[in-house]
């Protein structure tokens, strides 16, 4: 602009005297501020060449009057003289704040210079204040009135950040972690400058912010009960498993790092979280509970731990880690005995031959074995039947116990020649509730139990009324111990027809032996047969039993 000069002419300001007039300055050319030419016409012109400065220069009106004065004199034509002056105002160069904005991440830092970027904020001719020019700075957007204060240390906080104001225009704005809503938002401030005579400009500070949208979902985590030590199988490692979220984080400004916000021992297990979102979980102790019975044999959100994750912004996030655990079921193995028939087998359907398996959960309270029942399905479980008087099968009877143990008593007589099998299910618990079904299959062997007939002569002539009545041969002594055989010995013997015969009396011993004594005449048609021996006088039945209750009959037959 060529406005710093101005010109104009004082030939109309003289009156008087006789024309014409001749003008020249009294004062020096140069002022304080400027220098003013005079032609002898009146003419003049003046061109300011330095700022005005000074209370005088902050009055309101922005023009500073009597900046600076020139005496001049006008001559007329006669010689007479008159002096007067020339003075200059100056119109007071004004600073001009120009609005600012930025933009940032949600939790991010954003730095500028209010006083430079975009459109530079103009001091004019007086320059900035001492110091800076920016002279004061607050939240809000109302630039109706200048601020002061407020610049430097701790800074100014808005809604969504805090910003630091320098009176050099530099700036930062630190934003809040976690502030932003998910639309984004805006933050506004306004500052003002001050020029070198005082003169003062307010504008605004506009800060956008975006939201960072820093997710996590869940994750899930599954564990075997079975490899814990105590588990079904202690050899797998599958107690212990690993991952990482962070492959569930998304959004906000990376890199990430996660914590564990809850404890790191759960009820079940200790998981281990590091800051690269890497775990591991290790499951220590076995799960019980109705949920652990549930028919899909995993239970799921076992326990679960929380975690959060962090930005590089400080935004933050929390979400869990759930684990499930795959629960150890027990294992029922079939069992197998074998008995003579009609004697007792003995055993524990838990530990003979391969063990039942109970996994971690142990066995149920009070032994382990819930229910026994006659036959082989194991399709559906089994309960009751334990203890007391057992349960009757096709050749015996089974007495189970809770603990495992039990006893077969094989019915006597009850095996057909070529032996048989009884089969017996049973059910165990774990100590969750899990089931397993299966069988005890006893094979019993018939017990070949035989007696031979036992024949036997006395002679009639002994008899007191006989021929040699001093002969002792009216008796006869024998055993039928040697005619049985098969069973299991030692075996005991019985009459089970009367001892008194028709024409003597037998006396039969537990161990087999007896004897036989004559007491009457044989007549009849077949005591005179020529061979004088009467074959099958009388017989006298025998029951045999050996030590398993099997019995068998025969008989002791009397020649005379």
């Amino acid at each position: 602009s060529p406005a710093e000069t101005v010109t104009g002419t004082v030939a109309d300001n003289v009156s008087g005297g006789s024309g014409p007039y001749t003008y020249a300055l009294l004062s020096s050319a140069t002022g304080s501020h400027g220098t003013l030419t005079l032609n002898a016409d009146g003419t003049y012109s003046y061109t300011l060449t330095a700022p005005v400065d000074g209370a005088d220069a902050n009055n309101g009106t922005n023009t500073v009057n009597n900046v600076e004065s020139f005496t001049y004199q006008a001559t007329d034509a006669n010689g007479n003289t008159v002096t007067s002056t020339i003075t200059i105002d100056v119109v007071d160069d004004v600073p001009t704040a120009h609005a600012n904005t930025n933009s940032v991440a949600e939790g991010a830092i954003a730095t500028g210079n209010v006083l430079s970027d975009a459109t530079d904020d103009v001091f004019g001719a007086d320059g900035a204040a001492a110091g800076g020019g920016v002279v004061g700075v607050a939240a809000g957007s109302n630039t109706a009135s200048p601020v002061s204060g407020g610049l430097g240390g701790a800074g100014i906080a808005g809604t969504y950040g805090t910003l630091t104001l320098n009176a050099n225009g530099s700036y930062s704005y630190d934003g809040f972690a976690n502030a932003v809503p998910a639309g984004g938002a805006t933050d506004t401030f306004v500052y003002t400058i001050m020029d070198g005579d005082g003169d003062l400009s307010t504008t605004t500070l506009t800060i956008t912010l975006s939201d960072g949208g820093l997710a996590a979902a869940n994750d899930d985590a599954t564990v075997n009960e079975a490899a814990l030590a105590i588990g079904s199988n202690p050899a797998s490692p599958a107690e212990t498993v690993t991952g990482t979220v962070a492959d569930n984080v998304s959004g906000g400004s990376g890199p990430y790092t996660y914590a564990l916000l809850s404890s790191a021992t759960g009820s079940h297990g200790t998981l281990t979280l590091n800051a690269d979102g890497t775990y591991s979980y290790t499951l220590t102790a076995p799960v019980d509970g109705a949920d652990a019975n549930n028919g899909t044999n995993t239970v799921n959100n076992v326990e679960s731990f929380t975690y959060q994750a962090t930005d590089a912004n400080g935004n933050t996030v929390t979400s869990t880690i759930t684990i499930d655990v795959v629960d150890d079921v027990p294992t029922a193995h079939a069992n197998t005995n074998s008995v003579a028939e009609g004697a007792i087998a003995t055993g524990n359907v838990l530990s003979d031959a391969t063990d039942d398996v109970f996994g971690a959960d142990g066995a149920a309270a009070g032994g382990g074995v819930v229910g026994v029942a006659a036959g082989s399905n194991t399709a559906s479980p089994v309960s009751g039947g334990l203890g007391g008087a057992g349960i009757a099968g096709t050749y015996g009877t089974l007495t189970l116990n809770a603990n495992g143990s039990y006893s077969y008593d094989g019915f006597a007589n009850a095996v057909p020649a070529g032996g048989a099998t009884d089969t017996f299910v049973y059910t165990i618990m774990d100590g969750d509730g899990d089931l397993s079904t299966t069988t005890l299959t006893i094979t019993l062997s018939d017990g070949g139990l035989a007696a031979a007939n036992d024949d036997a002569t006395v002679n009639e002539a002994a008899l007191a009324i006989g021929s040699n009545p001093p002969s002792p041969a009216e008796t006869v002594t024998g055993t039928v111990a040697d005619n049985v055989s098969g069973g299991s010995g030692p075996y005991t013997y019985a009459l089970l027809s009367s001892a008194t015969g028709s024409h003597g009396t037998l006396t039969l011993n537990a161990d087999g032996t007896y004897s036989y004594t004559l007491t009457a005449p044989v007549d009849g048609a077949d005591a005179n047969n020529g061979t004088n021996t009467v074959n099958n006088v009388e017989s006298f039945t025998y029951q045999a039993t050996d030590a398993n209750g099997n019995t068998v009959t025969s008989t002791i037959t009397i020649d005379v």
